[in-house]
């Protein structure tokens, strides 16, 4: 008896070319974002302001924001940020101490990552480096020797967030303790900036009103897309802190 091969495996191969149509779209879609570098991808697809879904474009514009405070307050760019947290999986409590202590150490910044990516704590990070007697009077530093790695980074993060926006340590530790983390105090000292009102109303809009951060943005005629240009160019004409060694060895 004769087996019609044809036959046999028709039904699937029909099955196969139907999952594929049914696949191919996202595969599509998946592409655009394997092709592009992390810069131009960075796994948001929501970067407009949409007034049906008012809340769409936040965690972009937060996440923006904040990358631009970094990279115009230290010699560091945008899309080195992005990749030290996309592919080599760096926290921005890590990164934020790691070039917080490159510019009062005068050191790279990668030196304090490759450590940190060991497995070392910062407070062994500290204890293994020589540090001078001025410098270990650094409330960063004191913090990170004592092993308080979160007080440490919350000074280290208000350091750069006073330097860029020229407001005081007191008011950022004011709005932490009504709930707001330091992307959106970034995001909200901005837009307060070109938006030419107080942050305190801003936050109200926020966290009273409802309203979403490029919900805010819209109302100054400011895109989520714009804040980040306009939080480096601020920065670049803030005093910048002395300039950490030039970044290599990544």
């Amino acid at each position: 008896m004769k087996i019609n091969k044809q036959k046999l495996f028709s039904p699937c191969l029909n099955a196969l070319k139907i999952l594929m149509v049914l696949i191919a779209p996202f595969l599509c879609l998946a592409e655009p974002c394997r092709a592009e570098s992390a810069i131009n991808c960075h796994c948001f697809q929501n970067r407009e302001y949409n007034a049906s879904r008012k809340f769409a474009a936040d965690d972009y514009m937060l996440a923006t924001g904040f990358n631009s405070l970094l990279a115009g307050m230290y010699p560091v760019s945008k899309k080195s940020i992005i990749m030290l947290k996309m592919q080599h999986g760096v926290g921005s409590a890590d990164l934020v101490t790691a070039l917080y202590l490159s510019r009062i150490l005068d050191a790279n910044f990668h030196q304090f990552l490759k450590k940190r990516a060991t497995g070392l704590s910062w407070q062994q990070i500290v204890s293994s480096i020589e540090i001078n007697s001025s410098r270990k009077k650094d409330k960063v530093v004191l913090a990170l020797s004592a092993g308080n790695e979160e007080s440490a980074t919350a000074q280290a993060s208000s350091a750069v967030i006073e330097g860029c926006f020229s407001v005081s340590e007191n008011k950022i530790k004011k709005f932490r303790a009504n709930g707001l983390n330091d992307k959106m105090i970034v995001v909200l000292l901005a837009l307060s900036h070109e938006c030419g009102r107080l942050p305190e109303e801003l936050a109200t809009d926020y966290q009273d009103k409802g309203q979403s951060w490029s919900e805010i943005a819209a109302s100054c005629a400011i895109t989520p897309g714009q804040i980040g240009k306009k939080i480096e160019a601020l920065a670049a004409k803030s005093n910048k802190p002395n300039e950490p060694a030039p970044e290599s060895g990544s």
